[in-house]
């Protein structure tokens, strides 16, 4: 498990995402969109598949 604080971004939150874990989902944060779904109090983070790659 991962322990994480929110970061202040303009008038939003940020988590930061380590790119060891980035890497192990496949996931490039310059080309690839995720999609975020709440459900039974948690957030869920999917990689939204990618047609061009």
């Amino acid at each position: 498990m991962i322990e994480k604080k929110f970061i202040r971004n303009g008038n939003s939150w940020c988590i930061s995402i380590p790119t060891s874990v980035l890497k192990i989902l496949e996931i490039d944060p310059e080309e690839d969109k995720v999609q975020l779904t709440l459900q039974n109090n948690d957030i869920l983070i999917k990689k939204i598949k990618n047609d061009k790659k």
